[in-house]
């Protein structure tokens, strides 16, 4: 008697289950859906709750003029999601926890949470008005492009597995891609990022950090880079030493002011390259040296380099500022100095902003020990 009730609940329960019908109240939307015969296979005109769990395809409704998504939450077994060039201004997506490829670019959202989407290897979101995105959670993701966006911080050192990251056109000040190991495309130009530490990302083939406050560019360990684009920045020592120049097909290093000297494998070989560009004062040399109009400048010496405890300078400076390379002030100090106690840093590397008697700006790295 038991299990023949129990069967009789059970089929109940599916006839219920088969006659919801999911909300959709953006009648865009539910066009869609209505008229994909893969997710209405009953072919009427509304979407049963039963129907949305069976689908195990991609929703792809881009461009329809959708301002509401509402009703994707009873899609729980699909993988993809696609709704570019709409009008959506908020994404409900916590029921959707088996997406791998989500773009939602182009549309009106200023938030999105991700945090229960933890499958997402592929995740696309630009040109929308998105000013904090945590990606911390989504340790899968292999391509991440948020660029067009009013973002001001952009958190990737726990994605490990990233190869691509888009995020140009955003308001960055820092950008920390150590972590990332597996990274192969840096696309970050137009932003506003004044330290870019890339001696992790030896699998890097790509770079694009143009047009942005970078004083200073090391790729000495980037052996497999093809492409460098860091252009209308502020460089005076660019460090293309790899070991592996001839691989780079493309260079632009043009307008960054005074004379930037770009260190090389070989002077004349670079200057054999038809695809590098560079400004007629910058040059190439197997080294940096003190330019012509400042052979008379003292030069500020800063030693040893690393250090353990004390660091010292070859004349007094003052306006200290310690940061570590994602611009985070470590310390700062205003009186005049001529040695820096550095015994409480941690290990690492650091940029040494500060002012000389003369008012130079001074901008060193020096690693602690």
């Amino acid at each position: 008697m038991k299990i023949k009730l129990t069967a009789l609940m059970l089929v109940g329960f599916l006839t219920f289950l088969k006659s919801q019908i999911v909300n959709i109240p953006d009648a865009n939307f539910k066009a869609y859906l209505v008229g994909n015969p893969q997710i209405n296979t009953n072919n009427d005109n509304q979407i049963q709750v039963s129907e949305a769990i069976a689908f195990t395809g991609t929703v792809s409704c881009n461009g329809r003029n959708i301002i509401s998504l509402t009703g994707i939450e009873a899609f729980v077994n699909i993988t993809s999601l696609s709704l570019t060039q709409n009008q959506v201004t908020n994404l409900d997506i916590s029921k959707n926890t088996l997406l791998t490829y989500l773009d939602c670019s182009v549309n009106q959202l200023t938030s999105l949470d991700i945090s229960k989407n933890l499958a997402l290897k592929n995740l696309w979101c630009f040109n929308n008005q998105i000013t904090n995105l945590d990606v911390t959670k989504n340790t899968n993701l292999i391509q991440l492009a948020t660029y067009k966006n009013p973002l001001t911080t952009l958190n990737v050192t726990q994605n490990y597995a990233l190869q691509i990251l888009i995020c140009y056109e955003n308001q960055l000040t820092n950008l920390d891609v150590t972590k990332n190991l597996a990274l192969k495309e840096l696309y970050c130009y137009r932003n506003q990022i004044i330290s870019l530490e890339l001696n992790n990302n030896l699998q890097l083939t790509k770079l694009s950090c143009d047009e942005n406050k970078l004083e200073f560019l090391d790729l000495s360990k980037n052996s497999a880079l093809t492409d460098v684009w860091c252009d209308q920045n502020l460089i005076r020592i660019l460090n293309l030493k790899n070991g592996q120049n001839p691989k780079i097909i493309n260079l632009d290093a043009t307008n960054n002011g005074n004379e930037t000297c770009i260190i090389v494998d070989n002077v004349a070989n670079a200057y054999s390259y038809s695809g590098w560009k560079k400004d007629v004062t910058a040059g190439y040399d197997l080294y940096c040296t003190l330019t012509v109009n400042e052979t008379s400048k003292k030069e500020i010496l800063m030693f040893p380099n690393p250090a353990k405890d004390i660091l010292n300078f070859s004349e007094e400076i003052s306006n200290i500022r310690i940061s570590d390379l994602s611009g985070k002030v470590i310390k700062q100090i205003s009186n005049s100095e001529k040695l820096i106690n550095a015994s409480k840093l941690s290990k690492g590397t650091y940029i040494i902003t500060a002012t000389s008697k003369s008012g130079e700006l001074i901008n060193k790295k020096f690693i602690k020990e």
